[in-house]
């Protein structure tokens, strides 16, 4: 048998291998479970901000061509009292407001170009005079109106003469000189047994022109019964 000194020690050594083992079983600090880390709550990321629709204009009406149309186109229109017709002219065509006649014409007396026998207005090319007068014929309403239509001064014999039709309507257009340096383009127009005579006072070098702008101007010529 082992002496006991040996199994005391042995005794020993193995209670100080158990008693090493127990405190490296103790000793070793425990691991504490990790707190879970602090939940930031997500900032709301500001929604951008709501896009308002832009709202599309209003329609824009068209301009109106009704009653305002008419109005305009009749401020354009001179009636004559006395004449039998209605004039039309192109807007602003009449530079000053039309002035009637206050005495109807006999077809004979000489017309002063300032008497009170003639419509009158004025347009770009000078003084438009207008008179009229029952007529048996085209011809004989322009030997009339010839020898007596307005005037200042005495005038020289037709020239330049073109016959035209004008809406239908025969017509004759004229150059008249009267006095120095200044005369008339004329126009003589006859229907249904009357005649209408129009004349543009200008100066003498500018009489051709005056003639073509009345038969441009009578284009809005309108025929009235008496």
């Amino acid at each position: 048998m082992p002496p006991r000194r040996v199994v005391a020690r042995g005794l020993v050594l193995a209670a100080f291998i158990v008693g090493l083992a127990g405190c490296g079983s103790v000793g070793s600090p425990s691991v504490r479970p990790t707190a879970p880390s602090p939940t930031i709550p997500a900032v709301p990321t500001p929604s951008a901000a709501p896009t308002l629709a832009t709202p599309s204009p209003e329609p824009t009406a068209p301009p109106s061509v009704g009653p305002a149309a008419s109005a305009s186109a009749e401020s354009n229109t001179f009636v004559s009292t006395y004449y039998n017709y209605a004039l039309t002219l192109p807007p602003r065509t009449a530079l000053v407001r039309w002035h009637a006649a206050t005495r109807r014409w006999d077809g004979a007396t000489s017309v002063p170009e300032e008497g009170p026998y003639i419509d009158w207005s004025t347009v770009a090319e000078g003084g438009l005079l207008i008179v009229g007068s029952p007529a048996d014929s085209l011809d004989e309403f322009f030997a009339r109106f010839e020898a007596a239509g307005p005037r200042y001064h005495g005038c020289d014999a037709a020239e330049e003469r073109v016959d035209a039709t004008i809406n239908g309507v025969p017509a004759i257009a004229y150059t008249q000189a009267c006095g120095t340096g200044e005369g008339f383009g004329r126009l003589a127009l006859f229907k249904d047994g009357f005649g209408i005579g129009a004349s543009i006072h200008t100066t003498a070098d500018k009489l051709l022109p005056a003639r073509d702008r009345l038969i441009e101007l009578f284009d809005g010529l309108e025929w009235r019964t008496s």
